[in-house]
């Protein structure tokens, strides 16, 4: 039957992908990490003074090199925020088209 919580991704049920991935994490330097974190760090930044500065609004969040963009002008500071966030998908696809104008390729997920 129908399992009772989707699982999809990338690497779903991909041992190929997993050992590939493995081996990755393995290759990277403490140096390589740390430049990944400082370019996390600066695309957040730049990206939420942009965000700011435009008609659209919003908020991006994130840790160490991983980034999520929110749309509007509610702080993200929970589920709840975030979620109320979410509801502004037509904005986020405005973002979405704009950046990939420039060259930017965004995912709506993950």
């Amino acid at each position: 039957g129908k399992p009772p919580v989707s699982q999809a991704g990338t690497f779903t049920a991909n041992p190929l992908s997993m050992v590939a991935g493995a081996a990755a994490m393995r290759a990277l330097t403490e140096l390589e990490i740390e430049r990944l974190t400082a370019l996390g760090a600066q695309v957040r930044s730049e990206l939420g003074a942009t965000l700011a500065a435009s008609d659209l609004g919003g908020h991006v969040t994130g840790a160490a090199s991983l980034f999520c963009v929110f749309i509007g002008d509610e702080e993200v500071k929970d589920y709840a925020s975030a979620y109320h966030a979410w509801q502004q998908r037509q904005r986020l696809s405005r973002l979405i088209s704009l950046c990939r104008d420039e060259g930017i390729l965004l995912s709506r997920i993950g």
